[in-house]
């Protein structure tokens, strides 16, 4: 749902509606609202977003590996972002393009078997899903002939350097990659309190980076320990763990939310009582010790002074604000903070 403000200087509103997914029907509809409430919505019209190119196709893999031929097999594209009209393999020698070989298939194609292949060599194919608006992302991994893939080896020598409060940089060392390249990297974590039993959980995947020797982890907590582990994945499956990193704690950062509940009522002639909900601990984002709520005030036309005061009790959910001007209206406003800086704020 989106909001559009009225163009009062012309007889046509427009709205804009984002993060739709490519070739997808949605239906829309319009209503009009005011201070009292919604109007009727608009009869559903049934709308249809554009065409695009495709994404990559899934799960590209090799069979049937003989010393001059071998079997390239794969799944749609999980974002078909439109109508498939066929797909586009091509493979080379490695490093060598003056070698490449490239044909175009029917849109049911989904394995194609290739010859003419020189034992023991090395190569690089690459298949491409294409719609009536161009060829999509290359899914790429290379095979020698005449040596089956093997399921790779876990990596070595995790580091941890670059921590913030909501991502780190892993440095580590390749395992053995199974006579075939890498097509993924996985990073698994344990979150909060760390110990044997607990479950690790997919962080994050580097895909198509197969030279890769560091990466950084997003979408982290703040004020959160974390050990990590890796994984490392080519066409036959995905490698054992690496050995667990060492226990790491994520910095402290702002917190994300405002005070919830937040009432403001008259307690006198010059005072006012301010009450709000306390954060839940979750949303800290920092040390419970150090959390406290800021409290800034002034009169509402904008004469005088910014006054504040800081609650320095994360427990408290109220605070009575003093020797105000009578019949004054006054503006307020209450932020959660920790050391690292304020949270949003709620305004009155």
């Amino acid at each position: 749902m989106v909001t559009a403000r009225p163009n009062f200087q012309d007889s046509i509103h427009v709205g804009f509606v984002s993060g739709l997914k490519k070739f997808t029907e949605y239906f829309t509809s319009v209503l009009c609202f005011t201070t009292p409430g919604d109007g009727p919505r608009s009869s559903p019209q049934l709308v249809r977003t554009l065409e695009d190119v495709p994404g990559p196709v899934g799960h590209l893999s090799f069979s049937d590996i003989l010393d001059t031929s071998l079997k390239v097999s794969w799944q749609e594209p999980g974002e078909k972002n439109g109508i498939l009209t066929g797909y586009r393999i091509s493979w080379e020698e490695f490093n060598r393009t003056n070698t490449r070989v490239t044909h175009y298939l029917p849109n049911v194609t989904l394995e194609y078997r290739v010859t003419g292949l020189t034992a023991l060599t090395t190569y690089t194919i690459e298949v491409a899903a294409m719609t009536a608006k161009g060829q999509g992302q290359v899914s790429a991994s290379t095979i020698s002939s005449g040596v089956p893939p093997e399921l790779p080896g876990p990596p070595t020598n995790l580091g941890i350097s670059n921590i913030g409060p909501r991502s780190v940089t892993l440095q580590f060392k390749p395992g053995y990659d199974g006579k075939t390249s890498i097509s993924r990297w996985l990073v698994e974590a344990q979150v909060g309190v760390v110990g044997e039993g607990e479950e690790w959980l997919l962080l994050h995947q580097l895909a198509n980076e197969p030279d890769a020797r560091s990466m950084e982890v997003p979408d982290l907590n703040p004020f959160t320990h974390y050990s990590f582990r890796m994984r490392q994945v080519n066409i036959v499956g995905t490698s054992p763990p690496s050995q667990p990193s060492r226990k790491i704690q994520t910095l402290q950062a702002p917190p994300d939310m405002a005070p919830a509940n937040v009432t403001l009522r008259t307690a006198s002639e010059t005072s006012l009582w301010l009450r709000w909900t306390p954060l839940p601990e979750m949303e800290y984002n920092g040390n419970p010790a150090s959390v406290g709520y800021k409290i800034k005030y002034s009169r509402a036309d904008g004469h005088g002074k910014v006054l504040s005061h800081v609650v320095l009790d994360r427990v408290e959910r109220e605070y009575t604000i003093e020797d105000l001007e009578e019949w004054t209206s006054t503006a307020c406003r209450s932020r959660p903070s920790t050391p690292s800086g304020a949270g949003p704020g709620a305004r009155w």
